[in-house]
């Protein structure tokens, strides 16, 4: 559904953008408006009718939360890899646009039209790809198999001196597409069915926490590059994933639920 959004997001922006500079942030606020009522009138309970494990006001607390998931190691490497992926992530949305525009002269719709041909092929390979890969890989081979092509494309764009090459690594680009589910199905398979949204929670906190610091970071290194080489951004990308690749290698495969004593259910 991500892939989904990010096809008909720059799409709708790109087109709202060269009509008046100011609506594509009212069509935001009134699509998250859509996505409250959404959620609030219509998404049903996923648990409804199963025993639900005694609630503690101190589970509210964030830091309590994270501290939990710090008490279980396997975890550990598929948290620090989840804030890396996501940490890089940031790179695209803060960057995508600048170096489009520095390196080939794009203007709103091009750009637009980029991020949709992105995540049409993303949303393509998470749909097609991920379960087949995972199957055939393994769910840990399937996010190496991921990272690697994403790896590649950067590398690729990083050269890139025609703006047609950005479109023409766009499969190899959605291949990197099955690591963040083989990534999560691996993360979810540590803990039983009580504490999943826990865990979701932790993982949330890991995204905002990389969406605060990740933009910082790469808008000052592009700042910094960009005058003399653009595409040196997608470099330092490599660099920081390079940081995940011994943690993916030593990840295991799937385990029984590890839940620490003070979060089963009495």
């Amino acid at each position: 559904m991500f892939g989904i959004g990010f096809i008909i997001g720059p799409l709708l922006g790109g087109w709202l953008g060269e009509h008046w500079v100011r609506a594509p942030f009212l069509a935001a606020a009134l699509l998250n408006g859509l996505n409250f009522a959404l959620a609030f009138f219509v998404l049903p309970e996923s648990r409804r009718g199963q025993p639900i494990a005694g609630f503690k006001l101190g589970q509210l607390n964030p830091f309590g939360s994270m501290g939990w998931a710090l008490t279980m190691p396997a975890l550990l490497p598929m948290m620090a890899i989840f804030l890396i992926m996501n940490f890089v992530g940031n790179m695209y949305g803060t960057t995508w646009v600048l170096f489009s525009q520095d390196a080939y002269g794009w203007g709103p719709f091009p750009i637009g039209l980029s991020f949709a041909a992105f995540g049409l092929f993303h949303a393509g390979a998470q749909i097609f790809l991920t379960g087949p890969v995972a199957k055939w890989a393994g769910e840990r081979w399937a996010l190496i198999i991921g990272f690697s092509a994403e790896v590649t494309s950067l590398i690729i764009l990083a050269f890139a001196t025609q703006g047609w090459v950005m479109f023409a690594i766009m499969p190899l680009f959605a291949v990197g597409g099955v690591g963040m589910p083989a990534l999560q199905s691996l993360t979810t398979a540590q803990v039983d069915a009580d504490n999943q949204g826990r865990l979701q929670g932790v993982l949330a906190s890991i995204v905002s926490l990389a969406s605060v610091f990740g933009p910082l970071f790469f808008s000052t290194i592009y700042f910094g590059v960009s005058p003399t080489w653009p595409g040196a951004i997608w470099l330092v990308g490599c660099g920081v994933y390079a940081l995940a690749l011994p943690l993916m290698f030593r990840l295991k495969t799937r385990a029984p639920a590890a839940i620490p004593p003070e979060a089963r259910p009495s």
